[in-house]
C-alpha cells in the first residue's frame, strides 16, 4: 500500500480489522475478477491513492513509531531475564492500542 500497491487480500481472522473489505476478497476467483475489473475500467492508480490514504489514516508514521518504540525499549517484563522478550498478551495489546492522535480513514 504504501509502494501504491492495491491490496488483495483473502479473508483471515483479523484481516477486516485492518484492511478496508474493498480489499479482501472470498476467494481467488473473486480475487482475479476484481484485479481484472480494476484494470480494465483504468481504476488503477484511484485504488492505489485511496491505498495510501487508508495506510497513512490508520497507521501514522509517528504513531507508529511511538508503539515499536514502547515495544522494544519501555517496561521490559521479568521474564526478559528468564530469556524471552516478549511482552504479556495485556502489555502487547495496550501497546498496540492507537493513540488519541490516531484516526481511521472514511473509505465507505
Amino acid at each position: 500500500m504504501a509502494s501504491g500497491a492495491v491490496p488483495a487480500l483473502l479473508p483471515w481472522p483479523g484481516s477486516d480489522t485492518i484492511y478496508h473489505p474493498r480489499w479482501i476478497d472470498e476467494d481467488v476467483e473473486a480475487m482475479a475478477d476484481r484485479i481484472l475489473a480494476t484494470v480494465s475500467e483504468s481504476r488503477w492508480s484511484g485504488e492505489s491513492r485511496l491505498a495510501k490514504e487508508h495506510l497513512r489514516a490508520s497507521f501514522p508514521l509517528d504513531a507508529v513509531c511511538a508503539s515499536w518504540t514502547r515495544l522494544l525499549v519501555q517496561d521490559v517484563a521479568p521474564s526478559a531475564v528468564r530469556g524471552t522478550l516478549a511482552p504479556t498478551d495485556e502489555r502487547l495489546a495496550e501497546l498496540m492500542t492507537p493513540g488519541p492522535d490516531t484516526t481511521t480513514a472514511d473509505l465507505s
